[in-house]
């Protein structure tokens, strides 16, 4: 007996293409001004920058650094157990 293909083909062809749209939301433009992210952002160690919510290569390193120096600060200033 032969099974004839061609309508599962066609299913999974639609599901496929359905799928791949991309999703949109019903957001007004009021609303999302309230959920975005401003590009600058002024804090005590520098001027941070971010595109899309995603921060710049320089405010990762700036992070990063200060994180460490912070790491490191505290290390010191901390006598270890038996010193």
């Amino acid at each position: 007996m032969i099974m004839n293909l061609r309508p599962l083909y066609v299913a999974a062809i639609t599901a496929l293409t359905l799928l791949s749209l991309p999703a949109t939301a019903q957001v007004s433009k009021a609303e999302l001004e309230t959920i975005s992210m401003s590009d600058r952002v002024n804090t005590a160690i520098d001027e941070l920058r971010f595109f899309d919510g995603v921060p710049s290569d320089t405010t990762i390193d700036k992070l990063y650094g200060t994180q460490t120096r912070s790491l490191l600060q505290t290390s010191q200033t901390f006598p270890t157990v038996g010193s």
